[in-house]
């Protein structure tokens, strides 16, 4: 037997997946189906849309649906609660649309707009083709409360997330949001949780636009990264507060070898903030970026108001999931966009065979040399395949880190 190589990565792109039994998930999407059917165990549907029309998701049991690699253009309207959408894979389910604000609306112009509470979406790209000319067009539009987002590519230029309102939590989890000129923006508390914010222009008037009424904590950032992909440089804002008196807080934000943030890191709009905040800011070297020079004057429509700029070490500290999110209903965010680890693998006689850690998954999808199959054994043959991909999924839906074979 020759020596076996475990790693990490993402799964294929030219996965298919069998979905004998669903494996607990309700319903599967895929655009090669010719017909939809909500009478087979799991549905069978062709569009993301006619998925999410079909929910029976309740509390205790949430409508599961598996979308099968490939590329959905339509506009998705989540108005039902308890809809958790997990993609085969984040960079190979695209749901893309190229509505813009010209339209009428942001219901109109998000590729998905969540409208209804306790959604959960993971491993997407939701992407608006509208591009640089067409003004606001929206990825996504959470206007909802308890919603989690993890592992999603949310692609667009201007305008390309929205979140909630006042009181509307949202955890967002190990996601990618591309744009520029506000490209995440509006209110509610949000918790971002080791995201990439990727700049689409080299000179990017701001990366938030928050817009809140006194907030317990807006948009909390941690661990994220700012890049600039595809471009020689790139220099930001930070942020500057469309409306209210919004908050704002980076913690431990790495910025990549060609991004620059201005010394002042935030600019006035039309609202005034009690923070806009920054704390461990590093460069890509992990050397720590000055931040003596940050905005602490904020003027708006003949008013000023002095904004915290600055952080002490305990209030960074207290800026976590669980403070953010939590509230008065003790809603568990953490564990409900819980990314699971991968896989123990060992293999033996060219059979895969693997255990979970301390917490039990739903299922495993598993790709053998890009046919994937939604499992919940923990056992495979390894004869006559190059290359295998295993990955716990949660009760929630949520893909696990995926363990790598090749070589065994």
């Amino acid at each position: 037997m020759g020596a076996m190589l475990l790693t990490f990565l993402a799964l294929s792109s030219s996965a298919q997946t069998s979905d004998a039994a669903g494996c607990g998930f309700d319903a599967i999407v895929d655009a090669s189906f010719d017909a939809d059917d909500a009478t087979t165990v799991p549905a069978r549907f062709r569009s993301v849309q006619a998925a999410v029309s079909a929910s029976r998701g309740t509390a205790d049991d949430p409508w599961l649906v598996f979308v099968k690699a490939g590329t959905y253009r339509e506009h998705v309207a989540i108005n039902k609660p308890y809809v958790h959408i997990t993609g085969q894979n984040k960079n190979a389910v695209r749901i893309v649309d190229d509505k813009s604000i010209r339209m009428g609306g942001v219901d109109r112009t998000a590729t998905v707009n969540v409208s209804a509470p306790d959604v959960v979406l993971d491993n997407l790209t939701l992407e608006n083709a509208a591009g640089k000319a067409a003004g606001q067009a929206l990825a996504l539009y959470t206007k909802a409360d308890r919603i989690v987002v993890t592992g999603c590519n949310l692609v667009g230029y201007q305008d390309t997330y929205r979140t909630g309102k006042n009181n509307q939590r949202h955890l967002v989890r190990n996601c990618k949001i591309t744009g520029a000129t506000d490209f995440v923006y509006n209110g509610g508390d949000v918790f971002f949780d080791a995201d990439t914010l990727n700049l689409a222009a080299e000179r990017n008037i701001a990366i938030v636009a928050p817009k809140n009424d006194a907030p317990m904590w807006g948009y909390v950032f941690r661990d994220a990264v700012i890049t600039a992909e595809g471009l020689p440089s790139a220099t930001t804002n930070l942020g500057r507060p469309w409306g209210d008196t919004p908050k704002v807080t980076f913690v431990n934000t790495r910025l990549a070898a060609n991004v620059t943030v201005s010394a002042e890191g935030w600019v006035n709009m039309g609202g005034l903030p009690v923070r806009m905040a920054d704390y461990n800011t590093t460069d890509a070297d992990g050397r720590a970026v000055d931040l003596s020079a940050r905005r602490t004057l904020f003027t708006a429509e003949g008013r000023t108001a002095v904004s915290q700029a600055l952080l002490t070490q305990a209030e960074a500290d207290s800026c976590t999931v669980d403070n953010v999110l939590h509230g008065s209903d003790g809603w568990d965010a953490d564990s409900i966009g819980r990314i699971l680890p991968p896989p123990t693998v060992s293999v033996r006689r060219r059979r895969a065979r693997w255990t979970a850690g301390t917490v039990q998954p739903l299922c495993y999808l598993v790709v053998r040399d890009g046919v994937a199959t939604l499992t919940r054994s923990t056992t495979c043959d390894l004869r006559k395949v190059k290359t295998v991909t295993i990955q716990a999924v949660s009760y929630s839906g949520v893909l696990g880190e995926p363990a790598r074979l090749e070589r065994f």
